[in-house]
C-alpha cells in the first residue's frame, strides 16, 4: 500500500526516510510502534510456520545487528574500506569495478540492509565460529551478495564457506509473484486453497482415499502438495505451480508419496502386528522387482548426502518419487502376505523399510505422512 500510494504522493518517501531515521535514534513512540508491529508479524508467521512443520533453533531478526553496525563501519573507515561518496555516504568501492558501489550508509547518517548484512556476519563469525553460512533467497538478492562477501574479504576477515543459496522466482498460473507492488500472493490464503483443494479430492475419490479423519488427512495433503510441488523442483529455476499436479494422487506429488505409506502400513497392520526384522534374508534368487526396490533403498544414504552437500531438495524429493515408484510396482507384483517363508518375511522388511524411508524422506521435507489414507 506505501509503494502504491507514494507514486501519486512522492513526499511519502521522504517522511519514510525521516521516520527510519528517528526509529534508529531511538525515538520512544517510533520505537513502541515498531515493537508492536513486530510482535503482530511474529505471531503471524509463527502460526505459518506451525501449519508448514518448520521449527527455528534460534529467530534473530535483522533488527538484532542494529546496535553492532557501528563497530563494522567504524572499522570499514580506518581499514580504508569504506570512502565517502556522493553526498556524503558511505560507499564500497570494488577493485576493477567487478561490482558496482556498495553503499553502507546513507548521507543521513542511517544505516541499510547492507550494512547489517554486513554486521550479522561479523556477529555469526565471532560467536559461532561456523563450518559455513548459508543464506536462502530469492535471485534478486544474488547482486547483494556477492557485494557483501566481497566486503568482508576487502575487509580482511578469514571467512568460513558462504553460499547463497539462491532460488527462482514461482507463480501460479497467470499471477506473477510480488514483494513490493502488493499483488503477492498471501501464503495463508494459498495453503487454505491447497486444503480446500484436497478435501474435494477426497471426496471426489470416495472409498478410494478412508481416513480417520477427513479434515485432518485434507491439511495434510493440502500443505504438503505446496511443500512438495515447491521443493520437487530445481530451486534455481523459476517455477509455475499447478494445482492439479500438485494434488495428484497418482503423478509426482505429495499425495502420491502418502498414499504410498498409507498403503505399506495396511500391508504391515494386515500382517498381525508384524515387527520387522531387519535382518531377513531372501529366498535363492530376488525378483527383478525385489531388486529394483532393494537397491532404491540402499541408494537412501547417498542421496541424503548429495542433497545436503548441493543445498538442492528436489535431489531429495525426486529420490522418494523414485522410491514410491519402486515400492508400488513391487506391491503390485509380488504376493507380500500370501508368499511362502522367507520370502513372505523378506517383503515384510522391504515393505517396513520403504515406509520408514518414506516417512523419515518427507519430515526432512516438512511433508508428513498418513498411516491409513
Amino acid at each position: 500500500r506505501f509503494h502504491d500510494e507514494a507514486e501519486s504522493h512522492p513526499d511519502l518517501e521522504d517522511e519514510g526516510r525521516m521516520a527510519f531515521q528517528k526509529l534508529e535514534q531511538g525515538d520512544a513512540r517510533l520505537r513502541q510502534f515498531w515493537e508492536d508491529v513486530v510482535a503482530v508479524t511474529k505471531q503471524a508467521l509463527g502460526s505459518l510456520y506451525e501449519r508448514l512443520h518448520v521449527s527455528f533453533d534460534l529467530d534473530l531478526g535483522e533488527s538484532f545487528y542494529q546496535d553492532k553496525t557501528d563497530a563494522v563501519l567504524e572499522e570499514g573507515r580506518k581499514k580504508g574500506v569504506f570512502t565517502v561518496g556522493e553526498n556524503g555516504a558511505l560507499i564500497v568501492q570494488f577493485p576493477d569495478d567487478e561490482y558496482p558501489p556498495y553503499l553502507v550508509q546513507k548521507s543521513d547518517g542511517a544505516t541499510l540492509y547492507s550494512t547489517r548484512d554486513i554486521a550479522q556476519m561479523r556477529y555469526r563469525i565471532d560467536t559461532y565460529h561456523p563450518q559455513g553460512v548459508y543464506i536462502v533467497t530469492d535471485v534478486a538478492q544474488k547482486l547483494h551478495f556477492e557485494q557483501l562477501i566481497a566486503t568482508c574479504r576487502l575487509l580482511g576477515w578469514d571467512l568460513p564457506d558462504f553460499e547463497n543459496v539462491l532460488t527462482g522466482r514461482m507463480r501460479f498460473a497467470d499471477k506473477s509473484m510480488s514483494t513490493r507492488k502488493g499483488n503477492v500472493l498471501n501464503l495463508q490464503a494459498v495453503l487454505d486453497e491447497a486444503v480446500t483443494r484436497a478435501r474435494e479430492a477426497i471426496q471426489k475419490h470416495g472409498e478410494a482415499i478412508q481416513a480417520d479423519d477427513p479434515d485432518v488427512l485434507a491439511e495434510m495433503m493440502g500443505i504438503g502438495a505446496v511443500a512438495y510441488g515447491i521443493l520437487s523442483l530445481n530451486r534455481k529455476m523459476d517455477m509455475v505451480f499447478d494445482w492439479g499436479k500438485a494434488l495428484s494422487l497418482e503423478g509426482n506429488s505429495a499425495p502420491y508419496l502418502q498414499y504410498t505409506h498409507a498403503r505399506a502400513q495396511s500391508v504391515l497392520r494386515r500382517a498381525g502386528g508384524y515387527e520387522p526384522d531387519f535382518h531377513a534374508s531372501a529366498a535363492d534368487a530376488l525378483t527383478s522387482h525385489e531388486r529394483s526396490l532393494s537397491n532404491t533403498l540402499a541408494s537412501f544414504p547417498g542421496v541424503l548426502e548429495e542433497t545436503r552437500r548441493s543445498h538442492m531438495p528436489h535431489i531429495l524429493a525426486q529420490y522418494l518419487y523414485s522410491l514410491g515408484q519402486a515400492f508400488n510396482a513391487f506391491y503390485n507384483a509380488e504376493p507380500i502376505l500370501q508368499a511362502p517363508v522367507p520370502q513372505r518375511d523378506f517383503r515384510l522388511m522391504l515393505t517396513a523399510l520403504s515406509a520408514s524411508v518414506l516417512r523419515t524422506g518427507a519430515a526432512l521435507l516438512c511433508i508428513r505422512v498418513p498411516d491409513r489414507m
